[in-house]
């Protein structure tokens, strides 16, 4: 079963049409991450639509990051693939070592959406996370 996409590549090109495929309109985004910059004037661990995407115009601005997309109820703890399937979050994007992303997504077709945006972003590496290759253990950052 495909869990969700992996991809190795520059956050720059990576970030901007992974999002429009995860449609970050109308949903609640929960963001946790490791910065370069200093973002102490936002609210810690919470961002709108707008801060997220301050936050990804800075050029090298991130490290790593969690960011958790839910319908509602975005207080929910999302530690693991057993705590995500359990949870209202629909999506998780990890970003570590600034430039390997893991994207879980619990809609199918935009998987398959995503993977297919993403092979036209010159990556270094494109793959599906299924059941039998994930090697992600832990959610947190």
């Amino acid at each position: 079963m495909i869990r969700g996409v992996y991809c190795l590549g520059n956050p720059m090109a990576v970030l901007k049409p992974m999002l429009e495929v995860l449609n970050t309109k109308g949903s609640l985004w929960r963001m946790d991450c490791i910065l370069q910059t200093d973002y102490s004037d936002m609210e810690e661990g919470m961002y709108s639509e707008r801060g997220i995407e301050k936050i990804l115009d800075e050029d090298g601005g991130l490290i790593e990051f969690r960011l958790c997309r839910f319908n509602e109820n975005i207080d929910q703890e999302v530690k693991d693939y057993d705590d995500f399937i359990k949870s209202d979050c629909t999506c998780v994007i990890l970003c570590t070592d600034v430039w390997h992303f893991n994207i879980y997504d619990k809609e199918y077709d935009e998987c398959l959406k995503l993977y297919e945006v993403l092979k036209q972003v010159e990556l270094e590496e494109l793959k599906y996370i299924t059941d039998e290759n994930d090697g992600q253990y832990t959610y947190l950052i």
